[in-house]
């Protein structure tokens, strides 16, 4: 059985992050991990086609205009958020299909975490 998977790896955007008003102030990076697992075949597979595909530079820009839109103050929230806007773009030509996204802060301000905090959400399209 054939199953396909496109995965996006550390897209970075810069966020205002944080729960204080000192750490909003300033944004910082975060990185966007998306896995997307194909519950039937691509068709771009056989046409190699735009058109048929998933296309991950029309994914990029979503996830940025979501995570520069406001200030967010939890990870949570901005993860479940960037998760929501890439379920309604994807559930009608993707239906079935799982989505994984994962939501990497890397300077949280905590002493002596080194790489930083992510959360991640999985969800059916």
């Amino acid at each position: 059985m054939l199953q396909s998977e496109m995965k996006i790896k550390n897209y970075e955007v810069w966020v205002s992050l944080g729960c204080t008003q000192a750490e909003q102030s300033l944004t910082q990076p975060v990185l966007f991990n998306i896995e997307i697992l194909f519950a039937a075949k691509v068709l771009a597979e056989d046409t190699d086609r735009l058109q048929d595909s998933l296309d991950y530079v029309k994914i990029t820009d979503l996830i940025k205009e979501i995570a520069e839109k406001k200030s967010y103050n939890m990870i949570e929230h901005l993860g479940f958020s960037v998760t929501e806007a890439l379920q309604k773009k994807m559930s009608r030509q993707h239906s079935g299909s799982t989505l994984i996204v994962r939501t990497h802060k890397l300077r949280a301000p905590v002493k002596n975490l080194h790489d930083g905090v992510e959360w991640s959400c999985k969800i059916i399209l």
